[in-house]
């Protein structure tokens, strides 16, 4: 079969759209063809994808999709049309014009109570962009939703919606896997560390990244020679943050585009801590990569994960930074007890969470949508 994917983002897993990769290489590898529409794409070649619009170099515009996509529908005939978000708005219409099915990848609720507007238009206009919101989930012949709660706010909007919940993957499935260089590692520190701590924080905002770099300040008064992996906030100010409290040679800030670095980090590390984003509504996909790595997790009490994450699987700490230190040093301390709750972890991904359950997962509602067509 022959799908065009259309998004408005970046498909890479350097700073990308992580969900879009694993969804094009779910519908390569069961042997679809796939044409690809976006803003940029950094991707290893495949025989079964080709890039239409998608610059390495540059972003493209909005604009310049847009005309792409009225292109390929006038040039080709596809048999369904895969849009991720914000640009289904535009593309469902010209796929019902065209007559092929649309799989909406939906990412959020654009309006109603849950609403995250792709522009402020839909301020200005809300009445008429609530219906064209309806119009789109009613229309589509699936909508794929990351979580039960996004499933929930869109059937809120249109209980027409065809919902299929599909889960997003660990990163460790989407990246080849490569030997830990453990040396190259700990060149990244000043002195060699006794044992080392990954803090994922979701939140781009000064107080979660503060709470995270008192959190290890605390760890240091009882471990003096730990360090930590820092991936978040990397604007000058954290470097900043942590030279005030003396712990500047200790920390590495990973930035969102180093996702290897990342991987290998979380693999040599003896815990990891995740502190969500206090305006999160849905699971955050690093969750699943937590849970997959060797490292026991210490995480931040949200009702967002709480699904997701327990006693068995992880610590669940308060909001504040000496819990969190607390948390940490558990992890340190009591290390039968560690790996019992990384084994959990990895066991969970393994069940329910695994890249080929997404695939087949994937497989299903294609083949529904084109048997239905």
């Amino acid at each position: 079969m022959h799908f065009l994917f259309i998004t408005y983002g970046s498909i890479s897993l350097g700073g990308g759209d992580n969900r879009s990769v694993a969804l094009l290489s779910a519908l390569a590898d069961a042997g679809h063809s796939v044409d690809v529409i976006a803003s940029s794409v950094d991707l290893p070649d495949h025989s079964h994808i080709r890039i239409l619009i998608g610059s390495q170099k540059s972003p493209v515009s909005k604009r310049l999709l847009r005309i792409g996509i009225l292109r390929a529908t006038s040039r080709r005939r596809y048999d369904a049309m895969h849009l991720v978000d914000e640009a289904a708005l535009f593309s469902t219409f010209i796929g019902m014009q065209r007559k092929a099915p649309v799989i909406y990848d939906a990412r959020r609720c654009f309006s109603g109570p849950a609403g995250d507007p792709p522009s402020v238009l839909w301020k200005l206009f809300p009445t008429y962009f609530e219906r064209l919101e309806k119009k789109l989930l009613a229309r589509s012949a699936a909508v794929l939703t990351h979580s039960p709660r996004l499933t929930a706010d869109l059937t809120e909007r249109e209980t027409r919606v065809r919902a299929v919940e599909s889960s997003d993957v660990p990163l460790q499935s989407l990246v080849a896997r490569r030997d830990v260089d453990h040396d190259e590692l700990m060149q990244y520190f000043e002195d060699k560390p006794s044992c080392i701590v990954l803090f994922r924080v979701l939140s781009d905002t000064r107080q979660e990244l503060g709470k995270a770099l008192r959190a290890a300040r605390k760890i240091t008064d009882s471990i003096p020679s730990a360090s930590f992996f820092i991936r978040g906030n990397v604007d000058p100010e954290a470097a900043g943050m942590a030279a005030s409290l003396d712990i500047h040679s200790r920390c590495v800030f990973l930035a969102d585009r180093q996702t290897k670095e990342f991987l290998a980090a979380l693999e040599i590390a003896d815990a990891s801590v995740l502190i969500p984003s206090p305006d999160g509504r849905y699971i955050h996909e690093d969750v699943y990569t937590l849970l997959r790595a060797t490292a026991p997790l210490v995480a931040v009490q949200d009702a967002v994960h709480e699904n997701l994450l327990n006693s068995a699987n992880s610590i669940a700490v308060l909001s504040d930074a000496a819990s969190i230190a607390d948390g940490v040093l558990q992890t340190i301390h009591e290390p039968l007890f560690s790996r019992a709750l990384a084994a959990q972890g990895q066991q969970l991904i393994a069940d329910r969470f695994s890249y080929s359950s997404f695939k087949h997962r994937l497989r299903m509602v294609c083949n529904e949508v084109l048997k239905t067509k």
